[in-house]
């Protein structure tokens, strides 16, 4: 059952980002960190995690 709350989406949006990131740290751990700089270096993590959502489709 799904509560749907203000923020929900955020909530799944960083979970899926996070499985996703799992998925690459496995193959490419440097990739991994590259793209935790750049997410730390970004201004807006919602669209950079959507931005890597997109590649990864």
């Amino acid at each position: 059952m799904f509560y749907v709350f203000e923020g929900f989406q955020e909530v799944v949006m960083l979970e899926l980002f996070l499985s996703s990131l799992e998925r690459v740290a496995k193959i490419q751990p440097q990739i991994t960190i590259l793209i935790l700089v750049l997410a730390l270096l970004g201004s807006d993590l919602i669209s950079f995690i959507n931005d890597f959502m997109a590649v990864m489709k």
